[in-house]
């Protein structure tokens, strides 16, 4: 999603945020967080309290854990599916759970 495209997310979803657009150009006076990630003056990134919950997440000793965290982190990573692999294939019928 591009500067535009920001833009317009921003202006039809939310009121009185202190944003102030120039042509190509523009000025974040404080941070938004918005779906998950946090843009600010620097750039868009992923909201800390997020990859914080996803690093203390606790060990997956069942199929209810695995799914509970592939539902949590698919939006945050990178070529999720190649990843995840492994835990995707636990899920499937007739796989023993065993954690090593």
């Amino acid at each position: 999603m591009g500067i535009a495209g920001l833009r317009k997310r921003c202006e039809s979803r939310i009121n009185n945020i202190p944003i102030k657009f120039k042509t190509n150009e523009w000025k974040l006076t404080v941070e938004l967080e918005f779906l998950g990630r946090v843009i600010k003056k620097g750039g868009i990134a992923p909201d800390d309290r997020k990859i914080r919950a996803i690093n203390e997440f606790p060990v997956l000793i069942n199929i209810e854990k695995i799914r509970s965290c592939l539902g949590k982190t698919g939006f945050y990573i990178q070529d999720y599916s190649k990843i995840t692999r492994p835990l995707t294939n636990l899920l499937k019928n007739g796989v023993t759970f065993k954690w090593t």
